[in-house]
């Protein structure tokens, strides 16, 4: 009897110690609950600050780059002259250069970018190919590169064209069928860039920018609104596309990096950085004077929280009170 009390004394003590671990580990439950929840919260309050600084980031730069195109009519970056911005503040024109705000709305950096919308390659209206076929003149026609661009040009002129003839390498309706894409091709004028994604062997133009966009590609004017259109700029277009569409060399483009790079930090011209003659050959293709159009890449993150990146496309209006038609208007 006495060893049956002992036995169920060690029992009751066993059943107490695992009661205080369950107990224990709800506690921990709830403590680590609470703690995830108050940083999500924090996260969410963060994520709808910078959606709002975003916003409002953008419209302000919007104001600063039509004030700066009042103040200064002459709108050719390679004629940029830093004296006045030392002397009259900072110059607001597409070119480019990494921005901040500091400390906005009180509250946080924000890094910003002005581009010239009329960049990258026009897949807009009937002939989407024809830049794609340029880009194509300057490799070699044996390249496997070459190969490619020349298919994807003649895929992307079945996509938009009426008919059901099948070109070199291409693709029409029985092959999309086949792919399981059923309701391609178009048959009409591509109404948004991320449309070529669709169309096979892509990648060789559909480049993602530092951003994640796709910015080797022109974007399509949304019906209604002017088309944007134009030489592409060459302070808004990227290392590689100029590069490919020039014909540069591996020293060349060294050459170029180094000398945008320097512009990008200290706004040192390429006139004075890059050899003779080199600047003439590149505005063979682009150009240096601003458009109307402009994009505006607005980021509000930083290492320490988290943030909203906001990409902004539109045509400046030079009237009063005027109302702005977004070409782009893109949280990620």
């Amino acid at each position: 009897m006495v060893m049956s009390n002992k036995n169920e004394r060690g029992a009751a003590l066993i059943i107490t110690l695992c009661m205080l671990a369950v107990v224990m580990l709800l506690a921990g439950s709830a403590v680590a609950i609470s703690q995830y929840a108050e940083r999500d919260s924090y996260t969410y309050a963060d994520l709808s600050r910078s959606l709002y600084h975003a916003e409002s980031a953008a419209n302000r730069v919007y104001w600063l780059i039509l004030n700066d195109r009042k103040k200064y009519p002459n709108r050719n970056i390679d004629f940029y002259d830093e004296n006045i911005e030392q002397e009259n503040g900072e110059r607001y024109f597409a070119d480019g250069k990494r921005r901040i705000f500091k400390k906005y709305g009180g509250e946080f950096d924000i890094k910003y970018k002005i581009l010239d919308a009329v960049n990258g390659l026009n897949i807009s209206g009937n002939s989407p190919h024809r830049d794609i076929l340029m880009q194509n003149t300057s490799s070699n026609e044996d390249s496997h590169h070459h190969q490619i661009l020349e298919q994807l040009a003649y895929k992307m002129q079945d996509y938009v064209d009426p008919d059901n003839i099948v070109r070199l390498n291409s693709l029409e309706k029985n092959e999309y069928i086949q792919a399981g894409l059923i309701n391609l091709p178009r048959n009409s004028y591509l109404q948004y860039r991320e449309e070529l994604l669709l169309i096979p062997g892509n990648s060789a133009i559909c480049i993602p920018d530092d951003s994640g966009r796709i910015g080797s590609i022109r974007l399509i004017a949304p019906k209604g609104l002017a088309a944007i259109i134009g030489r592409p700029n060459l302070y808004s277009t990227s290392l590689n596309q100029i590069a490919e569409r020039c014909n540069l060399n591996s020293q060349e483009i060294g050459t170029l990096s180094s000398a945008m790079k320097k512009w990008q930090q200290n706004g040192t011209s390429l006139n004075d950085t890059l050899p003779k003659g080199f600047l003439q050959r590149l505005e063979m293709y682009y150009g240096t004077n601003e458009s109307s159009f402009y994009t505006i890449l607005i980021d509000t993150s930083a290492s320490e929280r988290p943030g909203i990146r906001l990409a902004v496309t539109f045509q400046l209006q030079f009237k009063n009170n005027p109302k702005i038609y977004f070409y782009e208007f893109m949280y990620y």
